[in-house]
């Protein structure tokens, strides 16, 4: 009985957990980029693609060097600039911003955790509070029956 009752437990701490990472972070933007002429995708953490988002690049003096927009795939290509340092690429799109720094020291990229590192973060933490909670339960039920069995 104690065992169906953890199980059961342990499958509703489950299916919550894939229900709510899902939409966790629905409303991120992501930008990823490569180098030759960059070329910058912009999408949502969903995998949507950011249509006509605002991309504004700025010099490593925080002026601008260029803005636009992205296509209906959520591209958007510029030539690399000449100065050397770090660019810094805004992308904008219905209250959402993302950003990414071009160039410097290390190439730049997003520093945003991945989806799938979120949600497998997130089955771990609730697999460990059901494990803590059938050790608990468990310990609870040996001192019970301890407590009953006469010595």
């Amino acid at each position: 009985v104690l065992i169906s009752i953890a199980l059961i437990f342990l499958s509703t701490l489950f299916i919550i957990g894939l229900s709510s990472t899902a939409d966790a972070n629905p409303h991120r933007m992501l930008i990823a980029y490569q180098v030759g002429s960059i070329d910058l995708d912009v999408y949502f953490s969903g995998g949507a693609p950011a249509q006509n988002a605002h991309i504004t690049v700025y010099r490593p003096d925080e002026t601008i060097y260029l803005e636009g927009e992205t296509d209906e795939e959520g591209e958007f290509s510029f030539e690399p600039p000449v100065t050397q340092g770090e660019y810094r690429v805004v992308a904008e799109h219905s209250g959402h911003m993302a950003e990414v720094s071009i160039g410097g020291e290390g190439q730049g990229g997003s520093n945003e955790i991945p989806l799938y590192i979120t949600v497998v973060a997130g089955l771990g933490y609730l697999i460990g509070i059901g494990g803590a909670a059938v050790g608990y339960i468990g310990w609870k039920a040996r001192r019970k029956r301890e407590s009953e069995t006469p010595s």
